[in-house]
């Protein structure tokens, strides 16, 4: 395997090899923008990417429609919620904003931003691994790795993801390497970015500040890099407080670490999602990477930092890793230094592969890797099966003068039903609750995950079914009570 600073080859096949990384980066970008096409214009159903794309399209629609005070700055979600949602810092909200205001609201505006920011992930990982001092092939190798997982596959396209994040790094990394100007105003944009992106990147950022400060020395550089991460916090705070206020956001997240749950508990749950979402293959090499990534000095500091993002949101507030299986999805870019360091080894070990054997041996695992990662089930069984949610409620609106969209909990967060229906969300959670329905109401339930309390020949009276999701009536419902 050559060298990254080898000198460039006459022939064609080492002008070929010596391509190939960036060849593979490429070919992974097409291949993710040719499986997830077919979700692009899917409505938005039953599914995570439903719910919060469903969310941000009420943030947008009230935020042109009561203008940005009434609105509260886009931060209002009615009727899904009278309380203004702050739980997310604002720059995909505002990205979301931006969008609309060029090109309009609808179902591709809502999903460009996320499947856009997850293409051009993939190349922000190859630029990252490279400022990291790691050869081509390696780091091209460690990108395909991270690809090739249906964990990518399916939550790789939710919202912006690990985009801010490795864009902060990237450019951190070049100015402790000594750029300035242009660089440094580049990382200071990057890093106060990444704090109004996530929670994960105000996390992020102070660390990677303290490691630029021991690097460096408190220079012109560290200072302006602390001062945009205050800059980002600033923002932050200035819209938690004008929306839901920071004592909701406290209680907010106050619940979710209230977790009455043992550790062994959790981990078997983690160890479940671990095995539905990460190939046998991945889940044998991770702590090997793991060690890897913090015995390499050129990945050790970032590893640990990374590491300890995923500790902080997604184990100390475990009910968050509990419920839901992407909790635990930006395990993969803590992970991702540690291939990269694992990758390079091997390549050290193996000195006499000839030319262009190493980079088509890569290619062909990575090939075999993407064909066993099944984007056709993965499409199937998190995209195309829950959008069928979508279109029925797009097909059966609600009945004259309902004020509630009823739903059973099985359909939970049902922000898509809000902005289909404009109703606020009501969940038909026990038998009681069907005596509050209106006879002529209509409620959205999922056939194969009825309540306790629901006998299956309710769906013999559905007014529509569209899979295995269904509108019934609350006549309807009490007619198909179970009693005990």
């Amino acid at each position: 395997m050559h060298r990254p600073g080898a000198p460039p080859h006459g022939d064609p096949l080492s002008r070929l090899a010596d391509r190939a990384p960036g060849l593979l980066v490429v070919g992974l970008v097409a291949f993710l923008a040719v499986t997830w096409a077919r979700s692009f214009g899917l409505p938005l159903g039953d599914s995570h990417e439903g719910r919060v794309l469903g969310q941000f399209a009420l943030h947008v629609r009230n935020f042109w429609d009561l203008g940005p005070s009434e609105s509260s700055f886009a931060s209002n979600w009615a009727p899904f919620s009278d309380v203004p949602y702050t739980h997310h810092p604002p720059l995909l909200t505002g990205l979301h904003l931006l969008v609309s205001s060029v090109v309009g609201q609808g179902l591709w505006q809502l999903k460009a931003i996320s499947y856009l920011s997850g293409l051009a992930t993939v190349p922000v990982l190859y630029w990252v691994g490279r400022r990291m001092a790691f050869g081509a092939l390696p780091v091209a190798a460690a990108t395909g790795a991270l690809v090739a997982t249906p964990w990518w596959w399916v939550y790789g396209r939710l919202g912006l993801g690990f985009l801010p994040n490795l864009v902060m790094v990237g450019m951190v990394l070049l100015v402790a390497d000594g750029a300035t100007g242009r660089g440094l105003r580049r990382a200071a944009a990057a890093t106060g970015a990444a704090v109004a992106a996530s929670w994960h990147g105000a996390f992020l950022a102070p660390l990677l500040w303290l490691w630029l400060w021991r690097r460096r020395g408190l220079d012109r550089t560290v200072v302006v890099v602390g001062a945009s991460v205050a800059a980002g916090a600033l923002a932050v705070l200035v819209w938690v407080t004008q929306g839901g206020g920071v004592t909701e956001l406290a209680d907010h997240a106050g619940n979710r670490m209230n977790v009455d749950r043992t550790v062994s508990e959790f981990l078997d749950r983690q160890w479940m999602f671990a095995r539905g979402l990460l190939p046998t293959w991945y889940l044998a090499l991770a702590l090997p990477a793991l060690v890897v990534g913090l015995a390499d000095p050129r990945s050790r500091a970032l590893t640990g930092m990374l590491a300890a993002m995923v500790v902080a949101f997604a184990v100390i507030p475990a009910d968050n890793a509990w419920v839901h299986d992407y909790w635990n999805f930006p395990v993969l870019i803590a992970l991702f230094p540690g291939f990269a360091a694992l990758a390079d080894r091997v390549a050290r070990t193996l000195p006499g592969l000839g030319r262009g054997v190493a980079e088509g041996t890569v290619a062909v695992l990575l090939i075999v890797a993407l064909v066993v990662l099944g984007p056709g089930a993965n499409h199937d069984r998190y995209f195309a099966a829950p959008a069928e949610a979508g279109r029925l409620v797009e097909a059966v609106g609600p009945a004259a003068g309902q004020d509630i969209a009823w739903h059973t909990p099985q359909v939970p967060w049902p922000t898509w039903v809000s902005r289909a229906w404009g109703l606020a969300p009501g969940a038909v959670a026990s038998s009681g609750d069907v005596a509050t329905v209106g006879d002529d109401d209509r409620v959205v339930v999922r056939l194969d995950r009825l309540p306790a309390f629901v006998g299956r020949s309710v769906a013999d009276e559905a007014l529509a079914i569209r899979g295995t999701y269904a509108v019934v009536t609350g006549a309807t419902l009490r007619r198909h009570l179970l009693t005990e």
